[in-house]
């Protein structure tokens, strides 16, 4: 099943090379590869004997503004209903490489009944397919009209047929380029449900619902980027706001370590204020203690003075006199 890759904008589909062992996919990879002129293609990648090829068509590159990529993938060596099983899994398109020479016609018989077998098991049992006539340029090869009758195609069955010499490379990317315009058709051409056909439509056809897809998940996307530019603007201002605190915090710490070193050189000044007053008072008192003491002397001996001037007169009228 086609899928929508919504970030890159691009519908990646999924074809798958099936046929005999020995048939020519691997050849086709190669070509397909080197093919740099019509296409891009990355290298062939052997996964659980499965090989792989991304391919950038050149041509039908967009459809409905999107790119277009396809994953091409072969089985290695024999083919079972297993393996069939497990390469048809939500393959979009099929190509069926057969060898043209007329001794492989049982090997390619086989391998058509048990992809016609593996397809009525899919999910998808209308996938489109292409058959691939390989090595038509062999001596003795079957040509296209006989392939019907050789293969034993059913009167329903319309298939449309490119002969091919992949060692030679061609009809190597006509035969993709077919398969994929088969595929982009498919999509495009499924019928809507009849009971609702304004709605069924869109689940129906695998296209519409990829572009359905688009829309829905492009919102999404569109909403989880608003709300990142959102969540960024709200970081930014809150970063902004943080800085400006972190500025007036920072002014405010030296403000207040300026004021801090006033405060100490006055309360420095202060105290040698006060040490000279103390010292200054206790000259002061020093200074008082000794007047004092020097007053209080004088005073004493002027005490002791007037005293005896008071004292020696009445000495000598209490003084015994003899005279009769």
């Amino acid at each position: 099943m086609a899928y929508l890759n919504v970030r890159e904008r691009r519908i990646e589909t999924k074809i798958a090379y099936v046929g005999p062992e020995l048939a020519g996919k691997t050849t086709n990879f190669a070509q397909l590869q080197t093919d740099i002129a019509r296409g891009r293609a990355s290298d062939v990648q052997l996964r659980d004997d499965i090989l792989s090829l991304e391919w950038r068509p050149r041509r039908m590159t967009r459809i409905s503004d999107c790119d277009l990529a396809v994953t091409l993938v072969a089985p290695k060596g024999a083919l079972s209903a297993e393996r069939l099983d497990t390469i048809l899994e939500d393959a979009d398109g099929v190509v069926i490489v057969v060898d043209a020479a007329s001794s492989e016609q049982d090997e390619n018989r086989r391998a058509v009944r048990l992809v016609r077998e593996a397809l009525s098991r899919a999910s998808t049992p209308s996938v489109p397919v292409v058959l691939q006539l390989n090595k038509s340029d062999v001596a003795g090869a079957i040509g296209a009209d006989d392939v019907a009758d050789v293969l034993g195609a059913p009167n329903d069955e319309t298939w449309p047929i490119i002969t091919a010499s992949a060692a030679r490379g061609v009809g190597v990317v006509e035969t993709l380029e077919m398969a994929l315009a088969n595929v982009i058709n498919a999509m495009n051409s499924k019928p809507p449900a009849a009971e609702s056909r304004a709605t069924a439509g869109v689940e129906t056809n695998p296209f519409l619902g990829a572009l359905r897809d688009i829309l829905r998940e492009t919102v999404t996307e569109h909403m989880a980027h608003v709300e990142r530019a959102t969540a960024e603007r709200i970081v930014a201002v809150l970063g902004e706001r943080l800085a400006h605190t972190e500025a007036a915090l920072d002014e405010l710490k030296r403000t207040a370590a300026t004021s801090a070193r006033e405060m100490a050189r006055a309360l420095e000044v202060q105290g040698r204020a006060i040490n000279e007053l103390a010292s200054r008072i206790e000259e002061l008192q020093s200074t008082l203690d000794l007047c004092t003491q020097a007053d209080l002397t004088g005073h004493e001996e002027g005490l002791r003075e007037e005293l005896a001037r008071v004292c020696a007169p009445n000495a000598s009228m209490s003084r015994p006199s003899h005279r009769r």
